[in-house]
Order: structure tokens, then sequence, then C-alpha cells
């Protein structure tokens, strides 16, 4: 028994060393880093609690632990517990953090500039219910509307489809929030039903109408094939939007990691007829974007990236073309190689602990932004979040929806009051 406990205790503690101290390189390392790390990351409180009733189990049930294996499994237990909790604990600053970025981006004063009918809806503190049992992620209130076909790719016999969801008593004329998941652009590896439940929920009940879109994936789909669906989501939602409530003229894309980096380009690329055929005289511009752990940087221009893994998939998986086989496509599909004056207001969020989208890379590329844009730029690097951190409701997740909420609400003001 003394062994058995001893190896639980050194992967709890492995576990929570992980979180403190992820591996960044080589790309197979930090592979398994993150997966340990999502785990414990999202799970950190509840890993905590289900630990320390192991070891009390441990220490008052059958036989009192005695001898080297013994202690030695205890303090490697009682260390592993603490440092989950501990964890747990420091994402509580993440109220902080993204506030501090919201003020820098907007003003410091940004909040009273939010219309006060919007502001007032505003949570003071976490639901801490949700903190210790995350689940469901559907919130009572919110409607679902499943599976609505919006695309059928020329060539393909099966239509691409999106999710809905709104207030089950809502409004008309709601602005509008589109959704991209993540998943490494990649099949079986992401998909609309799961990503960003915890946003849509939430700013479904303050009534924006949220929209989480399919499209195709690779291998079977090629960049840019992914991007030309989008945009036909986002161009479905132009069309059909007010039937459900929504505002087709103001709409703002969002997405994690493989979706960061599609957001950030469909906002980017607003009106591009390579990403738009058959519709290249559509109106494809967006009202904002909010990309979360996005590869922003496909040719690693920040310098940021410890391998060239990143280029390497999508070489192989993705594109399907080396950057010095076809640079023009490269540049045109690197969120980076797009900025310019145009762009629509940004927030982009980050975890400093992503082992698999380096924050340097998301903190150049607002930087950049920012030196260039018209319109505001804020950046928000979330001390200890490893990648897709918000796919549950931790602290983490929380104060950064909460923090979503006041941006959208900031921007949506500015519209309202025809600033934009």
């Amino acid at each position: 028994m003394d062994i058995i406990f001893l190896i639980y205790s050194l992967l709890i503690a492995g576990m929570a060393i992980n979180l403190w101290w992820p591996v960044y390189a080589p790309a197979n390392i930090a592979l398994v880093s993150f997966m340990f790390g999502l785990v414990a990351n999202l799970f950190a409180l509840q890993l905590f609690l289900f630990h320390s009733l192991v070891t009390l189990a441990y220490v008052y049930v059958g036989e009192p632990p005695a001898g080297v294996v013994a202690n030695t499994a205890l303090v490697v237990a009682i260390a592993g517990g603490l440092g989950l909790l501990f964890y747990h604990v420091r994402a509580y600053a993440t109220s902080q953090m993204v506030e501090r970025a919201l003020q820098e981006g907007l003003g410091a004063d940004y909040i009273l500039q939010v219309a006060p009918e919007i502001r007032r809806h505003f949570p003071n503190e976490l639901d801490m219910g949700k903190i210790f049992w995350p689940f469901p992620q559907d919130l009572p209130g919110v409607e679902l509307i499943k599976n609505i076909p919006f695309y059928q790719p020329e060539g393909s016999t099966r239509q691409l489809k999106l999710d809905i969801y709104r207030r089950k008593y809502h409004g008309e004329g709601r602005p509008v929030l589109l959704q991209i998941h993540g998943g490494a652009w990649t099949e079986k590896m992401g998909s609309k039903n799961e990503q960003a439940k915890p946003l849509l929920n939430h700013m479904a009940l303050r009534d924006w109408i949220c929209v989480s879109t399919a499209y195709r994936l690779s291998p079977g789909a090629t960049m840019p094939e992914h991007v030309i669906d989008v945009k036909a989501a986002l161009l479905w939602i132009k069309d059909n939007i007010a039937e459900y409530g929504g505002d087709p003229n103001y709409v703002v894309v969002t997405g994690g990691s493989a979706g960061g980096h599609l957001s950030s380009l469909v906002a980017l690329s607003a009106n591009d007829p390579d990403f738009q055929p058959g519709y290249e005289g559509a109106d494809t511009r967006v009202q904002g974007c909010v990309p979360f752990y996005g590869a922003v940087d496909f040719l690693n221009d920040s310098g940021h990236q410890p391998t060239d893994s990143l280029q390497q998939f999508l070489t192989e998986s993705v594109i399907k073309q080396a950057p010095e086989d076809a640079p023009e496509l490269w540049v045109k599909l690197s969120p980076v190689r797009r900025i310019h004056a145009q762009a629509p207001p940004f927030f982009v969020i980050c975890g400093d602990k992503d082992t698999l989208v380096p924050v340097g890379s998301n903190r150049s590329f607002a930087e950049n932004l920012a030196s260039v844009s018209k319109e505001s730029v804020c950046f928000a690097e979330i001390g200890g979040a490893q990648h897709a951190f918000d796919l549950t409701r931790t602290p983490h997740s929380e104060h950064v929806v909460h923090a979503i909420e006041r941006w959208l609400g900031f921007q949506y003001t500015r519209y309202l009051q025809g600033l934009d």
C-alpha cells in the first residue's frame, strides 16, 4: 500500500510541478506537458479535494503509515496537494490581470463609457458554485438551436452547420458573437460542440446572439478552405441572423487556438477575394475580434516559437506546401502579416504557461497591431494559464469571460452611439 500511495503521490506532485513549470521544448515533450497541464489547469480545485480525501484515507484507514516509504509518500502527497491548492488560489489574481489589460487598451475610465443599461449587468464576483462544480456547461435560461445548415462547399456532399445560443426570451436586433472552434484545424481534435461554452452561455444570458460554427478540417481540407468556410458562416449571419434576433451589422468574432488564428485572420482579411470565392463582392467586415491563444505567427516573425514544429505541421497537414514553395500563401494566412490600420478592435488573450502557442508571439502580435491600428487593442497575459484554459469554468476562465463582457459592452456602446 505504501508503494502504491507513493507512486500516486509522485503523479500528483508531478502534475502540480508541471502547472508551475511546464515544458516548452522539444515539441513532443511540450505536447505531453500540455496534456497533463490541461487536466490539472481545468480541475486544480477538484484534484486538490480528491487528493486530500485520498491522503486522509491513507492516513486514517487501516494501519498507520510508518517507515521511510510511508513518510516520503506523505511528504510528497502534502507538497503535491499544496501545489494544486496554491495554483488554484493564484488563479483568482486573473481579475487584476484582465482589468489592467482593459484599462491600458481602452482607458482608465473605460467602464464609465459603457452604457448604464449594459454596465449594470456586469458581475461583481465569481459564482463559486460554478467554480466548485463546473458542469453542466450549458446554463438555465439559454436556448441552444443545433445544426443549422449554412454552406455546402463546392464538390462536397456534406453541408456545414452551425449552432445558435440565445436567451430564451431574447430581444431583437441584438449584437452577435461568432465563435470559431480550435483543434489544430484537424479532424477529431475539435468541434463546435464543446468549446467556449462558458463564454457562449454567459453572453447569451446577456442577450447576445452567439453562433458556434463548424468548418472543414484537415487533412481532408487544405488551407485556405478553413477560412473560406468561416467567411461563409459570417455571410450566413449577415443574411439570416435577424430571423434569430441578431443584428447583422454588428458581429464580433472569437475563437481559441486554431480558432484564434481563424478569427484573427477573418478580422484582418475583410473583403479579401481569395478567401471568399463566389461572393467576392460581399462585405465580410466584422466589428471586433477576441482571439484566445491564437497561432497568429505562422512564419515565426516574432522569434518566440521554440521549435519549427508549427511550420512542419502546417506544411504536412494543413497548408500542404512549404513556406518556400508558396510564400505568398503563407503570408496571406499569417495574421501578423495582415496587420493594417483599418483593423477592427482586438482583445488578444493568452496564458503565460501555454506550451503550444508562445505567449510572446501573441504579445508581439498585439503590440504590432496597436502600433498600426486606428482602433483599440487590448492584450491580457493570463498568469499561470495553460493552452485551452477556457474549456471549463475556473477562476482563470470566469474572470476572462467577465473581462470579455466588459470589453464587448464598451465596444457595443460605441456602436450604439455611432462612434464606430
